[in-house]
């Protein structure tokens, strides 16, 4: 059984995985218990296929917002590498943005730091803007990432011998049970994969 999830491309990229400001973790469970339990109530009366579907979105929109990596590597701080680095430092990771140098760190840093103002303008932050970039830490090499890294996100430009060659650095720096993931919407990830 597969579910899709839309993401948006202002606030929360996924609705309903970030807690609305001032609510913690356990009331944010007691909302959704509450919801399903009133969901399966209706479904159960009605049948309805919509409410089925919108019972699998807050379920899984719920076990997304519990299972958030706390140590996360995104290679390239291009715009998509920053807008990915800058969702999970919203969603509580820790983020090892790996950029080449350090003119490129820096402005990777500042795209993240202008996503983050623009998202605190628009209130879809739960917590101040510099709280978030606390947690984005700038490495120049995947060589330095460390083996408690959880996910790894390569985001860097779309040539699959680089592709290839990053994820092979970080796969050789993280742990056995990392998850290595490609940012890619033209390469064939099979072909990345075979490397």
């Amino acid at each position: 059984k597969h579910q899709g999830v839309r993401f948006y491309s202002t606030g929360d990229p996924v609705h309903y995985v970030s807690n609305p400001p001032g609510v913690d973790r356990a009331r944010q469970d007691d909302v959704v218990s509450t919801v399903n339990q009133l969901n399966r109530h209706r479904d159960a009366t009605e049948r309805n296929p919509e409410i089925a579907t919108r019972i699998s979105q807050y379920e899984l929109a719920f076990r997304m917002q519990m299972s958030v990596p706390k140590l996360v590597a995104v290679i390239g701080g291009g715009r998509m590498g920053a807008g990915i680095a800058q969702v999970f430092a919203v969603a509580g990771s820790v983020v090892c943005l790996v950029e080449r140098d350090p003119a490129a760190a820096a402005a990777a840093r500042d795209r993240v730091a202008m996503g983050l103002l623009r998202a605190s303008e628009k209130g879809a932050l739960a917590e101040s803007a510099d709280l978030v970039l606390e947690r984005l830490m700038l490495v120049d090499d995947a060589a330095g990432l460390s083996a408690d890294t959880e996910l790894v996100v390569e985001a860097v430009p779309e040539d699959a011998a680089l592709k290839v060659q990053v994820l092979a650095a970080a796969e050789r720096a993280v742990g056995d049970s990392a998850v290595l993931a490609s940012n890619t919407s033209s390469l064939s990830i099979a072909g990345v994969a075979d490397g």
